[in-house]
């Protein structure tokens, strides 16, 4: 976890932009998205680090072994290749997700399209929401690992 009065969001966005120098076929991209209290996206994984900035509320990621609660002002990169999912602890939650991908519009598509609730009231995703999600990270060269709910593995036998 990173304290902003430490490190400002703009060496957040420096790291996004090395990495894009360092890997010609990523577009940095950068979404915002508002969420609500247990909103989780789905389980996934993609090769580039995600940067993630807490701009309003507090939140939970869960990026392979470990379990980062961030409030507001603090940013986490979760490493290329590493699982992660994140869940909304406060009534609403506005943050950035920062990452490199094939194309900035279907990252951000896919980041907004996680911001809507999926069967809402804890009920798993349908095959049709499934293949929905899917739909919209393998543009972004993300691979989906489980419906929202489900935890790294790590994470899982930790918590």
């Amino acid at each position: 976890m990173v304290d902003s009065s430490s490190t400002p969001l703009a060496s957040v966005l420096e790291r996004i932009a090395a990495l894009a120098e360092e890997s010609p076929a990523g577009t940095p991209a950068v979404a915002e998205s508002t969420v609500v209290a247990g909103l989780m996206p789905p389980l996934h994984v993609h090769e580039a680090d995600e940067a993630v900035r807490v701009l309003e509320g507090a939140m939970v990621l869960y990026a392979g072994e470990e379990t980062v609660p961030l409030a507001a002002g603090e940013s986490f990169v979760v490493p290329g290749g590493v699982p992660h999912t994140l869940r909304a602890l406060s009534g609403r939650v506005r943050f950035l997700a920062m990452s490199l991908a094939p194309s900035a519009g279907v990252y951000e598509d896919f980041v907004r399209a996680l911001g809507a609730p999926v069967s809402a009231g804890g009920v798993a995703p349908t095959a049709e929401e499934e293949a929905t999600m899917r739909a919209f990270a393998a543009p972004s060269g993300i691979q989906v690992l489980g419906p929202p709910g489900t935890l790294p593995a790590a994470a899982e036998t930790a918590g």
